[in-house]
């Protein structure tokens, strides 16, 4: 009968093993499921700020889209003027050449007809 009884109390330890063992799991289940709640409401914040900072950069790379059309549009207009300017600058460096070319053809002109006169001058003077 002893060994029957020493197999019950072997038992009755091994069940109030397990039902420790079980309260101890229970108590760690509790401790992670604390843990997933609070891991998934950090989850929550952080999906939060990044909603807030997407935002933010939706909002800046609009700024800088718009800016940069400002700036195309301004810097076309620049080209425009500076092309316009080009171009008065060439027609009066053409105008002043044409001019150049011109005075210079009457001073070469007067020039033959001054050298024409001492010729003539000169030959006056030695026939005389």
């Amino acid at each position: 009968l002893q060994p029957y009884f020493a197999q019950q109390q072997d038992l009755a330890t091994q069940i109030d093993e397990h039902s420790q063992q079980r309260a101890e799991l229970a108590e760690s289940f509790g401790r992670m499921e604390d843990a997933i709640e609070t891991a998934a409401s950090t989850v929550d914040g952080l999906e939060g700020r990044i909603d807030s900072q997407q935002v933010a950069i939706e909002s800046i790379v609009e700024e800088v889209e718009s800016s940069g059309s400002a700036f195309q549009h301004t810097a076309s207009q620049m080209s425009e003027q500076l092309t316009a300017r080009v171009s008065a600058v060439e027609a009066k460096v053409d105008q002043a050449h044409e001019q150049t070319s011109q005075t210079l053809a009457v001073v070469q002109e007067d020039l033959q007809l001054r050298e024409e006169a001492l010729r003539h001058d000169l030959e006056t003077k030695m026939t005389a």
